[in-house]
């Protein structure tokens, strides 16, 4: 990721193509404070949601709001109760190169002992003066009557708890040492946090002219989870009954970050599945966000998502691939290592497997022989990697949907206890 840059961009005008000038922020009136400012002033700059659901529609609180570890840029929020700390960093600095990662996770860290009281007495501290809570009465301009006050400090309260909250890095050209720095992300694994870098480029048509200037924000990199561990600890206690496994490393397609477009990902279906598989494709990414889901495009096909606002994480209900495989080989590593009920991802599967000739709902031990996970394979004795067809779905596609509803409802009932 250390070779990409942003690309020079062109207005065009009538027959003319005019190329941008990129500004540079080393210049006086282009500093790590306007940059701060402009991020503020222009939430939509920051693209939340391409980053994680969850985040979308979050708006700026204060900024400089204090910390034990010291004051934080800019804090964000939005009206589900999701919190995102955002640092700015110009990166001609060497020091904050080295440094910037593990700043911001020491932010987190810090509010991760926060109570809700404490979040709103860091920013009245911040400047944020309100006779009423200054984060209630913010979300209540907002969203007006449909505002659930106790729910949003309930969420609120909850998040920080788990230190579940966006880390947020933005800067006028990431550099590669940065962006392996996210490996600190495993000195507090007991925190839920995700981070992401953003490359802001501002260009203008010529020099010294800024009355008109062109911002383009760039994603450059976001973790996708961070790893738990699942520890079991048999009582009484004894050192030799304390085992810690891993979820197994995603493979070269999952940990791979080329996204295949819809044209791509119908072009090679065309060729490799038949007209029912192109069918029942199209029907469920029409019909996904009637459902709840959203359509997360991957190297090997469109995955099915869920995101729950009051767990505060996603769940895969599916990969159609584009060779006209189903794999439904995530989700049941998502309820273990979240400790919630299994059976509600069992029933899902068994429900799935019956919708297709020859599939079944399988165990499998992965290779270092000491972890189990379940899905949905195909044929008579299939191996762990043998994915159903997802043809046979289109004639009960209803039914298939109607499966991943019933789940989704006993995954919002988890939340709501």
């Amino acid at each position: 990721m250390g070779t990409q840059q942003l690309t020079t961009p062109l207005v065009l005008r009538g027959q003319e193509a005019v190329r941008l000038q990129r500004v540079p922020f080393n210049e006086r009136s282009f500093d790590e404070d306007w940059l701060q400012k402009l991020i503020f002033q222009h939430p939509a700059l920051i693209p939340f949601h391409e980053i994680e659901p969850v985040f979308s529609d979050s708006l700026p609180v204060v900024r400089e709001l204090p910390t034990p570890a010291g004051p934080l840029d800019i804090l964000y929020i939005n009206p589900k109760g999701f919190l995102s700390l955002v640092e700015t960093k110009l990166w001609r600095n060497p020091e904050a190169r080295r440094s910037v990662v593990a700043q911001i996770i020491d932010y987190a860290k810090e509010m991760a002992r926060w109570t809700y009281d404490d979040l709103v007495k860091a920013i009245r501290q911040a400047g944020l003066k309100s006779s009423q809570d200054p984060l209630v009465e913010m979300m209540k301009q907002i969203a007006g009557e449909d505002f659930e006050e106790q729910r949003f400090i309930d969420r609120v309260s909850k998040n920080l708890r788990l230190g579940r909250s966006l880390l947020l890095i933005v800067g006028d050209g990431i550099q590669e040492g940065v962006e392996q720095m996210a490996s600190f992300l495993q000195q507090a694994p007991q925190l839920g946090y995700q981070l992401a870098l953003l490359e802001i480029g501002i260009y203008r048509e010529q020099p010294g002219k800024d009355d008109l200037l062109f911002v383009q924000p760039r994603l450059l990199a976001r973790t996708y989870e961070i790893p738990r561990a699942v520890v079991e600890i048999k009582v009484p206690v004894q050192l030799s009954d304390i085992e810690v496994t891993l979820r197994p490393e995603p493979g070269p397609e999952k940990a791979g970050r080329r996204r295949i477009t819809e044209e791509e990902f119908f072009e090679e279906l065309n060729k490799s599945a038949n007209p029912e598989a192109v069918e029942f494709a199209k029907w469920v990414l029409d019909n996904a966000e009637d459902h709840g889901l959203e359509v997360d495009w991957r190297d090997s096909g469109p995955v099915l998502k869920y995101t729950d606002p009051e767990l505060g994480t996603f769940f895969n209900f599916g990969q159609l691939r584009r060779n006209g495989m189903l794999a439904i080989d995530y989700l049941y590593w998502r309820f273990k290592e979240l400790g919630l009920p299994l059976e509600i991802c069992r029933n899902f599967l068994e429900e799935v497997a019956h919708l297709i000739p020859q599939a079944s709902h399988r165990q499998f031990t992965t290779k270092s022989g000491k972890e189990k996970g379940e899905w949905i394979v195909f044929g008579k004795n299939p191996r762990s990697g043998d994915f159903p067809p997802f043809a046979p779905l289109n004639s009960k596609r209803e039914k298939f949907m109607e499966a991943i509803d019933k789940a989704i409802g006993e995954i919002q009932k988890l939340g709501e206890k």
